[in-house]
């Protein structure tokens, strides 16, 4: 509703909102592939493109889904390495609550950065205002 909204400055690594939900989408994916590869691919996003980056989130929920129909608890038991970090090492069950919290914590940020530029954010995008769960 509010594309001018994806041109506010952010500050620190991210230049503006448009990175910022690109960043969001892009771990999401990463983290989504990671449940069903041991070599997920992160792919880098094109902020321009707010077409691209809602395929990848739409993508990366699927791949959630799909996950979820047939995950045993030895998939969410079954441990994953970081690859950009060696030293980490995490469940498939930490990793569904890793995607869920990014997405959240980031999606406050751009709550705040789109209300503090004059837009109306719209209803929150936490668990209490999500649709996903009733």
């Amino acid at each position: 509703q509010h594309p001018e909204a994806l041109d506010i400055e952010v500050g620190g690594k991210m230049e503006k909102v448009r990175n910022l939900v690109a960043h969001i989408f892009e771990v999401e994916s990463f983290f989504a592939n990671a449940l069903l590869s041991d070599s997920p691919d992160y792919v880098k996003l094109n902020p321009d493109s707010v077409e691209e980056m809602f395929a990848a989130h739409e993508s990366a929920h699927a791949t959630i889904a799909q996950f979820l129909e047939t995950a045993t608890e030895e998939d969410l038991q079954k441990m994953h390495a970081f690859p950009r970090r060696p030293d980490y090492h995490f469940s498939g069950r930490k990793l569904l609550i890793q995607i869920m919290y990014h997405g959240v914590n980031h999606w406050g940020q751009v709550g705040l950065l789109v209300r503090r530029g004059g837009i109306d954010a719209g209803k929150p995008r936490d668990i209490i205002g999500t649709n996903a769960l009733p």
